[in-house]
Formats: C-alpha cells, sequence, structure tokens
C-alpha cells in the first residue's frame, strides 16, 4: 500500500504524532469503534453519508492479476485465490461475465496472504492497481485479459466537525501521497 512504506516520512514531519493501524475489509463506524478516520475503497456513485467527509485519494482501475507462471492461458482455467471478504470481488467477476462459483479456488484463511500466494502462482486474484501495482511493475505479477472491471476510488473517511490537530495533519498528509 501507500500508507505503510512512507509512515517514516510522516512520523518525520510530526515526530509527536502517534499513529495506530487496524487493516480490515469490514467497514466500521468511526465514532462507535473508537477511529478517528478510516481508509476506504469505494465503487462509482459513492454518496456522501450524512456525518461523514469523504476526501477522494486516487482513482485505480480493479485488475485481475496472477504471477506470471500462470498467465498466457485461459483466465478461468487457473486457479483464483478466495479468502475472507471475498464477496465484493466475486460480485465484480459476476459484473464482469465471470462465474466466479464455477472457477476453481484456492481457500486462503487470511486476506493479508492473498497477495503473497498470488506472487507464489498459487492463484489469480482481484487487486487494484495501486495496491499491486509495485509487483506488477517488478514482473512479479501480471495483469489478466478480463474485461468490465470497475475503477474503484481509495478516499479517507473522517467524522464531520472539529477534530483533533493530529488527526488533521494524518488526513492532510494522506492526500499527499496517493
Amino acid at each position: 500500500t501507500n500508507v505503510m512504506p512512507r509512515l517514516a516520512e510522516f512520523w518525520a514531519k510530526h515526530p509527536g504524532i502517534e499513529v495506530a493501524m487496524t487493516p480490515s475489509p469490514a467497514t466500521v463506524d468511526l465514532s462507535q469503534d473508537g477511529f478517528d478516520l478510516a481508509i476506504r475503497v469505494l465503487e462509482d456513485g459513492w454518496v456522501e453519508p450524512p456525518g461523514l467527509e469523504i476526501r477522494p485519494l486516487i482513482r485505480t482501475p480493479m485488475l485481475a492479476t496472477c504471477a506470471p507462471s500462470l498467465a498466457g492461458g485461459d483466465p478461468l482455467l487457473i486457479p483464483w485465490i478466495d479468502g475472507p471478504g471475498s464477496a465484493w470481488d466475486k460480485a465484480q467477476l459476476r459484473k464482469a461475465g465471470i462465474d466466479p462459483d464455477g472457477l476453481r479456488k484456492v481457500q486462503l484463511g487470511s486476506p493479508h496472504l492473498e497477495m503473497s500466494a498470488a506472487r507464489q502462482g498459487l492463484g489469480a486474484m482481484l487487486a487494484t492497481g495501486i495496491i499491486c501495482r509495485a509487483d506488477l511493475e517488478a514482473g512479479r505479477l501480471v495483469v489478466l485479459p478480463i474485461d468490465g472491471l470497475p475503477h474503484v476510488t481509495y478516499a479517507t473517511i473522517l467524522p464531520r466537525g472539529p477534530r483533533r490537530a493530529a488527526v488533521q495533519a494524518f488526513a492532510d498528509w494522506l492526500e499527499t501521497i496517493f
């Protein structure tokens, strides 16, 4: 991602600000769950909910990716990585005309293992262009020819109203790194 590799830059500019992250595909209630902000992936047509401020960071394509060793054949015949929270990915495949229930799957128990499994040639997966950019540039992953996948927007989600200076500084910094 963009945040972790550059977090030291933020701390160099703001040494007194602590940052705690909880990566999760689950949507959280910022105030109820005790979070100052969230970084979320939004589909086209998103609407700013009452009480929240949405700051778009970058629009990026969804890509079907796999290790080069799996590419070249029919993308429907290779295994696909299926992890927890993959309902959204399955919906995107359906929109692209692919029945995810007909694909051979590699089941993983953690979303954090999916990219590693794809790099190792264990299966194909959907990823945003921003997430897999370094792997594509290094040749560890390639893009499969699947049309009809959407573009999505990464955005910072903040509660409306006054916020701590540290939260504002982090939100402003996020806009500079995407």
